[in-house]
């Protein structure tokens, strides 16, 4: 849910030709058929939160409606732990995981977010922090025993605003490592995502470019101890068929990939827990036909790779406002309902994948 890299080099890269030319693609073609390939909504919890219970329950439904068969969203451990002790207060994500699970979803949960005990006492690095981090995902694991099996372990680790100290793989690893070995010791049948990178493409100032960190993850022994990996393709305002070295989605096919073959990972799966396109706030935004382009292109891309999970598109809803951030315009409706292009490739997509009842993927 950070696109930092998309606003910054990323997207100053291609401000050139290639930004135009993108911009005049012509709309999506037919949607495809979608044959295996699992869809879901990466929705943040404050986007869930902010509405009454009644409009969190009828936008669920309608994540339901599209097609998708997954929900992705922020298990705060600020949230749920803000103090040291050992108190828990699960209460804002019951209504959630109850409405997701009534309509057929399955809930990828993250576990994220540090408190403020946690930096101001050295962050990750820290063992006693690291210890706390354990004990937060196990009471969430155990709150939530039957509901919810997928557990994502942090979000874009090698984002400093997101680890919240500047980014270390092999710390990263660390807590990677020691929170799948304790959830398999009490939960044998969870399934463990490594957190969704951000799609650096080089490390520099407060990140690490996501090709190094998961080189660096498995020198500090992150082998066999993830189910998935986590990644976050995103590509705008290219499309995924452009293939640069800048572009999300090449870095993930061609680099990430790769390393994992090499690793002896070849038959494990990259999750794309995040992707999507903004359709305003910059010049760097794409217009609503080529984020249902982009879209298109994603689904066709999985459907033909059997490393491929499930694709999360970041986000629903767009939040409004400002027509200078593309933050608030990822939705594949508008801040006022209507509905964007991507919203039909979507539920096209989506319903076929619900009419095969595919099994969820590993």
């Amino acid at each position: 849910m950070r696109r930092v890299l998309m606003k910054g080099c990323l997207a100053s890269l291609l401000a050139g030709p290639a930004l135009a030319q993108t911009r005049q693609k012509a709309p999506p073609a037919a949607a495809p058929a979608g044959k295996g390939v699992e869809l879901g909504l990466a929705t943040p919890l404050q986007d869930l939160l902010g509405h009454s219970p009644a409009e969190m329950q009828t936008q669920i439904a309608d994540y339901a409606r599209l097609g998708a068969t997954w929900l992705r969203t922020d298990f705060w451990w600020d949230h749920i732990q803000p103090y040291r002790r050992p108190i828990y207060d699960f209460d804002k994500f019951e209504p959630i995981v109850t409405t997701a699970k009534r309509h057929g979803l399955e809930v990828l949960a993250e576990l994220h977010g540090m408190p403020s005990f946690v930096a101001d006492s050295g962050g990750m690095g820290f063992e006693g922090n690291r210890s706390a981090y354990i004990d937060y995902a196990l009471a969430t694991a155990r709150r939530f025993r039957g509901r919810i099996r997928y557990w994502e372990i942090w979000n874009e680790p090698n984002m400093q605003g997101a680890w919240g100290t500047p980014p270390d793989a092999a710390v990263y690893t660390r807590v990677m490592r020691d929170t799948y070995t304790a959830m398999k010791r009490e939960f044998p049948d969870c399934f463990i995502v490594s957190g969704g990178l951000s799609p650096a493409p080089e490390t520099a100032g407060d990140h690490v470019g996501a090709i190094d960190f998961v080189k660096r993850m498995y020198a500090s022994g992150g082998k066999g101890h993830f189910d998935a990996l986590g990644f976050h393709p995103y590509s705008w305002p290219l499309t995924p068929r452009d293939a640069v070295p800048w572009n999300g989605w090449d870095i993930m096919e061609r680099s990430i990939r790769q390393i994992m073959v090499g690793q002896g990972d070849g038959d494990k799966k990259i999750w794309l827990t995040e992707f999507g396109a903004p359709t305003d706030g910059g010049k760097n935004a794409v217009s609503p036909e080529t984020q249902a382009e982009i879209l298109r292109q994603a689904i066709d891309r999985v459907g033909r790779e059997p490393w491929a999970g499930p694709i999360f598109w970041y986000s629903y809803r767009d939040k409004g406002g400002s027509r200078t951030d593309t933050e608030n315009w990822f939705g594949l409706v508008g801040p006022r309902g209507e509905r964007k292009p991507a919203y039909d490739l979507f539920r096209t997509t989506g319903a076929a994948g619900r009419q095969e009842k595919p099994r969820p993927q590993r």
